[in-house]
């Protein structure tokens, strides 16, 4: 057998071994790769399904008013929020059923209590956002929230309405928030 050397001609069969060797070991090298690559990537399709719950409806305890109410002024309400869903919500316009002050007849609210509610003009969220399941067993206490200046009284009450309680049924949205 002779040399291997540049620039000389030789048989196609008569390779040195190393030659061979180098070729096919990188061929070896390329087959696995692509094996490799066949066996680590794929592709597919397929759906998936989800079901939304159903939101429960917001309780808030009918307001009453804090501090003594007196014809041409106001006063704050407070209510408290049961939140019976597993997400926080953020309470916003809020509004007011009729306002009694006690025993159905009274003539207090007969003759006109003049008691409104004055809506907030905002609901931000530090004051209005009800933790999830406020109020509900194994979460936090009922939400509180005072409505400032939520109440007020026309100069034209009636005089049977001293030292009556007011109560104002509250309703609203409560929209969820993280």
């Amino acid at each position: 057998m002779s040399a291997w050397r540049v620039g000389t001609v030789h048989r196609s069969g008569d390779r040195p071994r190393w030659l061979v060797l180098a070729a096919g070991t990188a061929a070896l090298v390329l087959i696995l790769a692509g094996a490799a690559m066949a066996y680590w990537s794929s592709s597919g399709a397929g759906s998936g399904q989800a079901v939304a719950g159903t939101a429960a409806a917001v309780i808030l305890a009918p307001g009453t008013v804090t501090a003594s109410l007196y014809p041409g002024g106001t006063a704050d309400v407070a209510t408290k929020v049961t939140n019976p869903n597993p997400y926080a919500v953020v309470l916003s316009g809020l509004s007011a059923g009729a306002i009694t002050s006690g025993a159905t007849g009274n003539s207090c609210d007969t003759n006109g209590n003049g008691v409104t509610f004055n809506a907030p003009s905002s609901y931000p969220s530090s004051i209005y956002r009800v933790p999830a399941k406020a109020g509900e067993t194994g979460g936090p206490a009922a939400f509180a929230i005072d409505i400032a200046s939520g109440a007020s009284m026309a100069i034209t009450s009636d005089t049977t309405c001293q030292g009556k309680t007011f109560t104002i049924p509250l309703t609203g949205t409560a929209t969820a928030t993280s």
